[in-house]
C-alpha cells in the first residue's frame, strides 16, 4: 500500500531525461524479494537503493539528501513524515489520499497526485526538478506557513477552544 512499484514504474520513464536520478526505499517489509524483482526487470539495479531498516536519528539525514521526497501511499493518517520533510524545505509529491492534502497545499508546499498514477507522478517529480519555484524562498515560506498549523502550542489552543464552544453549547 505504500505504492513503491508505482514509484519504480515512474523512475523508468524519469531516468531517459533525468539519468542521475536513484530512488531510495528505507524501511524493510515483505514486498522487498517481489521490488527487487521489478527492479531488476527494468535493468534499475544502481537505480532503486534498498536502504533498510534507519534508526530515527539518522532518517533526517536522508531526507536532507533528497532532491525530491515522494509518499506515494494508498492510505496516510496525518503523515508525520511529510511534516518532518517539510521542516528541512524539501519538495514533496505525496499521494492525494488520507491525511495527505491537510499536509501539503497542491503547488505551493508540495504536489499532489493520484495513489500510484504512474503519469502524475512522474510529471510531479519533472515539475519539481525543472522548475526553479521549488528552490526558491516562496517555496521554503510556504513550507515554515504550512507547519505553523501543526506546531503544538496551536493545535493544544485550537482544541481547547473548540471544548469551550462544545461546553457552552452544551
Amino acid at each position: 500500500w505504500k505504492g513503491f512499484d508505482g514509484l519504480i514504474d515512474a523512475l523508468v520513464v524519469l531516468r531517459q531525461e533525468f539519468s542521475f536520478l536513484k530512488l531510495l526505499i528505507i524501511g524493510d517489509g515483505h514486498d522487498k524479494r517481489r521490488l527487487e524483482t521489478l527492479r531488476d526487470k527494468h535493468s534499475l539495479s544502481n537505480a532503486v537503493i534498498f536502504v533498510g531498516r534507519v534508526p530515527l536519528d539518522k532518517i533526517f539525514e536522508y531526507y536532507q539528501a533528497a532532491d525530491v521526497f515522494v509518499l506515494n501511499s494508498q492510505y496516510e493518517g496525518l503523515s508525520h513524515v511529510l511534516l518532518e520533510v517539510l521542516s528541512l524545505k524539501k519538495p514533496i509529491v505525496a499521494s492525494n489520499c488520507g491525511g495527505n492534502p491537510e499536509v501539503i497545499e497542491n503547488k505551493k508546499n508540495g504536489l499532489l497526485v493520484e495513489y500510484n498514477n504512474c503519469e502524475q507522478i512522474k510529471i510531479a517529480v519533472k515539475n519539481i526538478l525543472s522548475d526553479p519555484y521549488w528552490q526558491n524562498i516562496s517555496f521554503q515560506d510556504a513550507c515554515y506557513q504550512s507547519l505553523k498549523k501543526f506546531m503544538w502550542g496551536d493545535v493544544i489552543a485550537r482544541t481547547i477552544n473548540v471544548l469551550k464552544e462544545i461546553n457552552q453549547h452544551g
